[in-house]
């Protein structure tokens, strides 16, 4: 057999070099298809993001909406005895948009105290506000067990957890920060 070897030596050789050049090639059209699945990746992984933004930012505007309208019912509940009559008009906010409140909080800021404490005062200030609004035009309510030292705290800290929630919102952006590479510099086009 060394004897074969020896003697078609150069033959052995050319045939290690085509087999070589084969495997080089081969393994260069897997590197190729592997790059080429890996910019792939990567742009899906960028459009997902993009995507991804996109929904925090309008979850975001959302949320402050949601908030102005709840402000702005606040606003119109009275604060003293004297407007109590109020009470038994004024349009509320629906228990979903409480849950809604919530749940936009939760994504676009995580879990944040005042969010809790805007739920508790909303449900609060809503519960009072139904039983008031349950008794018939025609019936007195009993306001002498109405508790209008906790009314205008609740409103007070309602006001104030939301005003807080809402600032929170404004200014958590969802824009790229610097240190992320554009499109161009992370395919390296």
């Amino acid at each position: 057999m060394f004897e074969w070897l020896n003697h078609n030596a150069a033959g052995v050789q050319a045939l290690a070099s085509i087999c070589s050049v084969i495997a080089t090639v081969v393994l260069l059209r897997t590197t190729r298809q592997y790059v080429a699945l890996t910019q792939e990746l990567a742009r899906a992984a960028r459009e997902q993001l993009r995507f991804q933004r996109r929904t925090m930012e309008s979850e975001a505007a959302q949320l402050t909406t949601l908030i102005d309208v709840f402000l702005g019912s606040l606003k119109r509940l009275p604060l003293a005895e004297a407007e109590r009559d109020a009470i038994r008009t004024v349009a509320l906010w629906k228990g979903a948009d409480v849950s809604t409140f919530g749940s936009l909080a939760a994504t676009a800021l995580g879990s944040r105290p005042e969010v809790q404490r805007a739920i508790q005062r909303l449900n609060w200030i809503h519960s009072n506000v139904d039983r008031v609004q349950q008794t018939g035009p025609d019936a007195e309510f009993p306001w002498d067990q109405f508790p209008w030292a906790d009314w205008t705290r609740q409103i007070d800290e309602a006001r104030a957890a939301l005003q807080t929630v809402r600032a929170d919102a404004l200014s958590s952006p969802a824009a790229p920060s610097p240190s992320e590479p554009s499109e161009t510099e992370a395919v390296g086009e």
